[in-house]
């Protein structure tokens, strides 16, 4: 069951590369290029490692793994970061980390002095991630004014913006960057051998890591304006959407990925 917890993160030896990667609109969107990315990571065997980072919860994202074939990963990155999974059990030490300096309540009273945020539906929610509805031409303004709300209360937090509608709050220490992070630590693999893949404004945490890149041709907005301004040579935009991409940023990033011995 998934409600089941652990304080250790096993490690596979084995595995020289991990492709960490964002579902929605990022692997899934091409159903034809999905199932070449299935194909193509299981012709690598313990080679290349697979870790999903999402924006949904543990629960739906699971649904969507059934709904479009998808592989099961090494790892789940869910909730933005606020969660993480192996084998279908919590990993608690990620919980630890995450209760300092978090202040949920309170942190959810002050966003509901904003009428323009909309509550997502309690199966979006967890214990470490507050998430609204923003449908609102002023979303940049609202999104300071926010923020320095909850700094000037004296609390710490992450306010990510994504897709022109999702607003995730998040404790000062989670991100789906930061989480991966934490697993990287764990599984003692370097930035060279971790590659990460995104399309929107939630998957800014993972760029930031310092690793290779790729941001498939659909991308949003926020995630492309960020690329323009911080963006370097280890992050590829490809020409291609959805899994496509990815498939196409591999072989730009690493020629021969998936004929190597």
């Amino acid at each position: 069951m998934h409600n089941r917890s652990s304080t250790a993160i096993e490690m596979n030896t084995q595995t020289k590369c991990y492709i960490v990667t964002d579902l929605d609109n990022t692997l899934v969107g091409n159903t034809i290029a999905t199932q070449e990315f299935n194909q193509k990571i299981l012709n690598c065997g313990d080679r290349v490692g697979l870790i999903y980072a999402t924006g949904r919860s543990y629960e739906s994202a699971k649904q969507l793994q059934t709904t479009e074939t998808l592989l099961e990963p090494q790892y789940w990155i869910t909730g933005v970061g606020s969660e993480i999974y192996q084998n279908g059990i919590l990993d608690s030490s990620w919980s630890e980390h995450l209760k300092a300096q978090w202040h949920r309540e309170k942190i959810h009273t002050i966003a509901a002095e904003f009428p323009e945020l909309l509550p997502q539906p309690n199966s979006s929610q967890n214990e470490f991630k507050i998430s609204f509805y923003l449908h609102d031409n002023n979303a940049k303004e609202i999104l300071s004014q926010l923020r320095d709300r909850i700094t000037t209360a004296g609390f710490a937090a992450q306010v990510i913006y994504s897709s022109n509608e999702d607003l995730d709050i998040l404790p000062v220490r989670c991100d789906k960057g930061l989480a991966l992070r934490h697993l990287m630590t764990a599984l003692k693999i370097n930035n060279a051998n971790t590659i990460v893949c995104g399309d929107s404004g939630n998957d800014i945490g993972l760029f930031k890591q310092d690793t290779l890149g790729i941001i498939v041709n659909n991308a949003q907005t926020e995630l492309l304006n960020w690329y323009k301004d911080r963006g370097g040579d280890m992050i590829y935009y490809a020409n291609n959407d959805h899994a496509a991409g990815i498939l196409e940023g591999l072989d730009r990033l690493k020629p021969g990925f998936f004929t190597l011995d």
